[in-house]
């Protein structure tokens, strides 16, 4: 069940060439700044009552007077030395029973998830090492409740241990917090040790750090609100687990109404988050809101008088990180609330922070500070950067977004930065709400590697400042010999490195050895870096070549990375998923923007790890259309797609020059009639691709075709002397308006049938214009059509009339339904006046007035329907008692289709 002995002594082996580090600076305000460090696996996956160990520390450790250079860990909570336990059964501190020679981070029935992992690694450089475990994504036996993921901490010299809890994943459920749990540490009888909480329901909170520090052998000094080391562990240095979305608005307990904003911190290494809104704290039976980058979802539709629970979850393709779990209720009527907040921020670092609120009423809020930070200073927002200093209150915040910021130019410490304000609007203030700001001292770099090429390369978990001029704080010794250290300079492309140049460049097989006396080294963010001595250089420096040019368009994704190193394998990440991701060497863009690209060799038996980071920049895309020539065409043939597509995928739109010839229709070409025409296919790009140069084609219609020239009047249309009405649509019931632009009454289809059985029919057109004054005009019947045809008229709410037999042998052919009875089908039309016109009323378009159109048109003139449709007789826009009329008495004539295949009966 455990790791063994042996197995222990090959991963102290292989350690030094598996540790390497990535910097990730979380934005997050609820998170501290962590750098991210890869981590040995222990457990990995579902796990409980287990033991494993024994593991190397890597340096001695005094634990109540006794000296360990080996730890045990189990999945119950536990750091064990001198032997491993799997005893999930907390008990009080001090106990004599076993398990004893305990740190507790958490002792319960805890277990590691199924997505859980156990980790562990140490870094930095004699006499300042520390010791790294970390359960990732813990849980509870047996019940659901997510317990998250806290990490013990063990530092060389001082023999201080700090645990810290990084996320409490579930932060309504006391058991999470401790409820059941035994958090502290033992000696190794079980007569002494040191007890933060047992079985108390809010021992612990996120982003919480305990320590024990030694005073005497046998006495620890614990400080329950020690500062936060931010450190984190992954399995996957170049594309690490995204970092933890801190949930910002609404807060727990918060109340709200049926329609909100959620809002969440940025977490690193994330590509995209999804929002989960549920009824049950185990998130159980969650709706999913994918939002993409955005840190914010606006939710609808809340049940209001109802308890929910929210988080929001990021991944990326190594994984989905798990969050704290808020729980809110929802009201009509939400009161005004500031939303309290927990910020972390380096000394002698700006933060800005937005001032959020839930409730109130619809008008606008104002901010208003309260009480001003012990330490440090507030100041207002002005467009990202510091605007006037908040030197008295109350005062209200000027920044529309509600955001202020805050500079830590006081000392550190948890707590010295806290602020309070409260919000205003329409109802009144709000009551006040405190924001939380813990300063952390300035990143302590920590030394990783020592690597020797002709010079020396020190390799640090922070970047590091500009070290020009400070050889003389640095001991080089070469073959027991003292070699002066000439220059210092950051290595190119990698500012965690620091190279020293020697006054006798080094041939290759030197014992060397560096020491480092503490001076003015820092890091960026200002930490001193601390004195180390005679540190081995046993592998040799490698450079990477990257040359490769990394000023891109979007149309440039994907595209293949291509670096160089002697260790051999390259591995790439890019800091922002938001702009690019990188799968093996190929990257792919998904927005505007930069992001740094590493690259990495992680080492090997003979060469340190080596990076190199380049920014990439993604500028606006160009797009080109390929649009092949056009094939000749017939005037009677369908409508077709011009074909034309765009490199970046987008639609493409066209234009025809000559609309006599043809037109465009939903994307098609038209053909109206023969000639010439230039086809124009056009992109005019988006906010990622510039608009494309149009590209033309010329497009050809042959075959003159026949030209058919119709006089045909509806009745239901009809309006004696000024022919038929332009038919109307009506969106509200109200304002009726034309459907049809110009002398346009409305449209039907035209059909020709064979004039002998079994009377085909061989030509059809669709959704042709018939005018006010009963014209019809078309010009692409076939040319081929030279014999005798019945000409069909169709119309959405009219009986289908046939002519009588009609030659077309001419090329032009006139026929007028309206001048004589006998000009239909066996005189199937009804007379007004002195004008014949095709009957109305068949609303179900089974070619028959009967029962059932009435009962159609009956019904929705009950209902007061409206609008373009097949029961508007009479195309005013209305289904009325008119429609009615007409239907019931050519309902009572029994009117019906009459054809020369289908005589009616």
């Amino acid at each position: 069940m455990g790791v063994t002995k042996d197995h222990s002594m090959k991963l102290h082996h292989i350690f030094i060439l598996l540790i390497f580090i990535i910097v990730s600076t979380l934005s997050g305000n609820a998170q501290p700044a962590e750098t991210t460090y890869s981590g040995s696996v222990i457990k990995s996956g579902y796990g409980v009552a287990e033991s494993y160990g024994p593991y190397n520390i890597e340096f001695n450790f005094t634990f109540y007077g006794n000296t360990y250079s080996q730890f045990y860990v189990n999945s119950s909570g536990q750091v064990l030395f001198g032997s491993g336990s799997i005893d999930g059964t907390e008990v009080p501190i001090p106990n004599a029973a076993l398990p004893n020679n305990y740190i507790a981070p958490l002792w319960d029935q805890l277990t590691v998830s199924s997505s859980g992992k156990i980790l562990y690694t140490t870094v930095g450089a004699a006499p300042n090492r520390k010791l790294i475990i970390q359960g990732t994504n813990m849980g509870f036996y047996p019940s659901p409740i997510f317990m998250g993921t806290y990490l013990v901490i063990l530092y060389e010299t001082s023999n201080k241990i700090q645990v810290q809890y990084r996320i409490i994943v579930d932060a309504t459920d006391t058991r999470a917090h401790g409820a059941s749990a035994t958090i502290g540490i033992e000696n190794s009888d079980g007569t002494d040790g040191v007890q933060y909480a047992y079985h108390n329901p809010s021992a612990i909170s996120t982003g919480q750090a305990i320590s024990f520090t030694p005073t005497s052998p046998s006495t620890y000094a614990i400080n329950s609100n020690d500062i936060y080391d931010g450190v984190v562990l992954t399995t996957n240095i170049t594309q690490p687990e995204p970092g933890i979305p801190l949930l910002n608005s609404p807060p727990q307990n918060a109340v709200i109404g049926s329609d909100y904003t959620f809002q969440w911190s940025e977490s690193g290494n994330s590509a995209s988050y999804t929002l989960l809104i549920s009824k049950f704290s185990d998130m159980g039976g969650a709706t999913s809101y994918p939002a993409g980058t955005n840190l914010f979802y606006n939710v609808t539709g809340l049940t209001l008088a109802t308890t929910y629970y929210w988080g929001v979850f990021a991944t990326n393709s190594t994984g989905t990180t798990w969050c704290e779990i808020k729980r809110f209720t929802t009201s009509s009527t939400p009161p005004l609330a500031a939303v309290p907040q927990t910020i972390y921020v380096e000394q002698n670092q700006e933060k800005s922070i937005k001032l959020n609120y839930t409730g109130g009423d619809a008008g606008a809020k104002t901010a208003i500070i309260t009480a001003l930070p012990t330490l440090g200073k507030l100041y207002q927002y002005n467009a990202g950067i510091k605007g006037a200093l908040i030197s008295s209150v109350p005062i209200a915040v000027t920044d529309a977004g509600r955001n202020v910021i805050y500079l830590a130019n006081g000392t550190s410490g948890n707590g010295v930065g806290n602020f309070s304000y409260k919000m205003n609007d329409g109802t009144g203030d709000s009551p006040t709400a405190l924001i939380i700001v813990n300063v952390s001292p300035p990143g302590i770099p920590n030394l990783l590697y020592v690597a020797k090429s002709t010079t020396i390369e020190m390799q640090f978990d922070r970047p590091i400042s500009d070290p020009t001029g400070k050889q003389g704080e640095f001991t080089a010794t070469v073959n027991g010999s003292t070699v002066a250290v000439s220059a210092l300079s950051l290595k190119a492309g990698d500012n965690n490195s620091i190279i020293a140049t020697l006054s006798t460049p080094l041939a290759g097989g030197e014992t060397v050895l560096i020491s480092y006396t503490a001076g003015t080294v820092a890091s960026v963010e200002g930490g001193w870096l601390a004195s180390f001595a005679d540190q081995p250089a046993t592998l040799l420096a490698q450079t990477i070549t990257f040359a490769q040019p990394l000023s891109k368009k979007y149309s440039d994704s994907p595209f293949t990375l291509t670096t160089a190193a002697p260790g051999g394998t390259m591995t790439y990440s890019s800091s922002n998923l938001a702009v690019t991701t990188v799968s093996g060497n190929v990257a792919t863009f998904f927005s505007l923007g930069s992001s740094n690209i590493t690259a990495r060799q992680s080492g090997n038996g003979t060469y340190a790890p080596a990076k190199y980071v380049r920014t990439l920049t993604v500028a606006i895309g160009d797009q080109i259309i390929t649009f092949g020539s056009l094939p000749p065409k017939m005037i009677v043939d369908a409508d077709f797609s011009p074909g034309a597509t765009s490199s970046s995928g987008l639609t493409v739109s066209y234009s025809s020059g000559n609309s006599a010839v043809a037109t465009i229709v939903s994307g098609m070409i038209h053909i109206v009639g023969g000639g010439t025409s230039v086809i124009t296919a056009s992109q005019a790009g988006n906010t990622l691709y510039n608009s494309a140069a149009s590209v033309q084609q010329a497009l050809t219609v042959t075959g003159s075709g026949k030209t058919l020239n119709l006089t045909v009047f509806l009745e239901g249309l009809y309006n004696g002397a000024n022919g038929l009405v332009k038919t109307q649509g009506c969106f509200d019931g109200e304002t009726p308006f034309d459907m049809f632009p110009g002398a346009i009454s409305d449209t039907l289809s035209i059909q020709l049938a064979q004039d002998f059985a079994p009377y085909l029919i061989v030509y059809s057109a669709h959704g042709v214009p018939i005018n006010t004054n009963g014209t019809i005009f078309l010009n692409s019947i076939p040319s081929t059509l030279s014999g005798n045809y019945h000409i069909i008229i169709k119309h959405r709410n009219h009986i289908e009339t046939w002519s009588k037999s009609v030659s077309f042998s001419t090329s032009v052919v006139n026929y007028n339904f309206t001048n004589a009875i006998s000009q239909a089908w066996a005189n199937n039309m009804v007379s007004v006046g002195s004008i014949y016109c095709i009957y109305t009323g068949d609303t179900n378009k089974d070619q028959y007035v009967d029962g059932f159109d009435l009962a159609i048109v009956f019904n929705l003139n009950r209902s007061g329907s409206f609008g373009y449709q097949i029961s508007d007789i009479n195309g005013d826009g209305f289904i009325d008692g008119f429609d009615l009329a007409k239907v019931f008495n050519n309902n009572k004539k029994g009117v019906g289709m009459n054809t020369p295949a289908a005589p009616l009966e």
